[in-house]
């Protein structure tokens, strides 16, 4: 199974780029180094230099213009399923009591499809984090393709998720491109308990941490720590 340090370099590097995130740049390459010779790791190494080639003010409008202005390359999975749609609201809850059914509980004012807290879950808890990830591989697929035709320095990250997962079946292919080719639902009939992350200031937008169960192994050596948005 792939090593969980990968997942979690790549919830890091998803995140908005902040002033520890930028000043850990150093660690983040000596981290993404020590991840070995797989396809998955190589594409870590090669977003990994791409962002920490970019002055940090230009790297932080890059990120807000392609994640929160452009409505198909969201990080929360399910709105490339759903929209707002009433099924999205659903399959949020059904997320939040898979981390609840592994022990977990969410320390952040994050929706549980926001992809940077996921890939934290597979880190703390392989099996039922690669569940949750392969649950919403054509999501995956949809932003992996959308990144890598805008040239996106964030591309190969979510290639390396991609390359880390179990192979795409052709099932979930076929449906990715569907989902690519139509984009996002765009009916709202509201998400009650949850609002829609997409409506969310900068400002609301929490640390992503989960909380591990009592009894649970050690942490990962922490690469850099990671703050919300300012």
């Amino acid at each position: 199974m792939t090593d969980p340090a990968l997942f979690k370099l790549c919830s890091l590097l998803l995140q908005y780029p902040d002033e520890p995130l930028i000043a850990g740049r150093g660690e983040l390459l000596e981290a993404a180094a020590d991840l070995g010779r797989r396809r998955s790791a190589r594409l870590v190494r090669e977003g990994c230099a791409a962002l920490a080639a970019r002055e940090p003010e230009g790297l932080r409008r890059e990120y807000v213009e392609t994640f929160d202005f452009r409505r198909r390359n969201s990080l929360y999975l399910t709105y490339h399923s759903y929209g707002d749609r009433r099924e999205r609201g659903a399959a949020l809850i059904a997320l939040k009591q898979r981390y609840e059914g592994a022990g977990f509980e969410l320390e952040t004012g994050e929706l549980p499809d926001y992809l940077p807290l996921m890939l934290e879950f597979r880190a703390l808890a392989p099996e039922p984090g690669t569940e949750a990830l392969v649950e919403h591989r054509e999501a995956l697929e949809v932003l992996r393709g959308n990144l890598a035709d805008a040239r996106s320095p964030w591309a190969p990250i979510v290639g390396s998720i991609c390359e880390a997962l179990p192979a795409i079946t052709r099932r979930q292919r076929g449906r990715a491109a569907e989902m690519a080719a139509a984009g996002p639902p765009t009916e709202s009939v509201g998400l009650e308990p949850y609002p829609p992350a997409e409506a969310m200031p900068p400002a609301a937008r929490a640390p992503v941490a989960v909380t591990r169960p009592p009894g649970s192994p050690a942490d990962l050596p922490p690469v850099v720590g990671a703050g919300g948005r300012p």
